[in-house]
């Protein structure tokens, strides 16, 4: 037997097939809700309140996403981020036009049953997060994940034409 033929049944015997490798999070849209707390002061410390964060996955070609998430934080403090992300092994990958000094690159990739968003220096968070907001490894159940019925909409939206027009003009 030739040596490949001996590398196969080994890894068969001693433990079966590699694993496939993690996908990016699947299109679509990406939602829960929570409460937030609004910090009044003394007198009445906490207001709270129900919010929706929203993470919406569009493809665009086999290997390009519109990615566009709106979540909320305590105090009313909230990230807001959309643009054209390339998929890079396992993760969605977003580089901002205007890289906040080439520093922020911002990932989106499947952790735990979640989809997750990485932005692992902070630079991002600075860019599009409040004093309260944190980006990084904020994150979506996979388990909600529903199918984008106001497509139509969110293709004529201007985060959509903003963000195709970025990706454009970086490609």
């Amino acid at each position: 037997m030739n040596r490949a033929v001996h590398v196969v049944l080994a890894a068969l015997v001693l433990g079966g097939a590699a694993p496939a490798p993690e996908k990016p999070p699947s299109p679509g849209v990406y939602k829960q809700t929570h409460v937030i707390e609004f910090y009044r002061g003394p007198a009445m410390p906490f207001d709270r309140t129900a919010v929706e964060d929203v993470l919406e996955v569009v493809a665009i070609d086999s290997s390009h996403y519109y990615v566009r998430s709106q979540m909320a934080f305590d105090n009313g403090h909230s990230c807001g981020v959309y643009g054209v992300a390339t998929q890079e092994g396992d993760a969605l990958i977003y580089r901002p036009r205007h890289a906040f000094g080439g520093h922020c690159v911002l990932g989106l990739r499947r952790k735990g049953g979640r989809a997750v968003f990485e932005d692992a220096d902070g630079s991002c968070r600075l860019a599009y997060c409040g004093a309260r907001g944190m980006i990084d490894g904020s994150g979506f159940a996979l388990s909600s994940r529903r199918p984008i019925r106001y497509m139509k909409r969110l293709l004529a939206s201007r985060q959509y034409a903003d963000a195709v027009a970025e990706w454009h003009e970086n490609h």
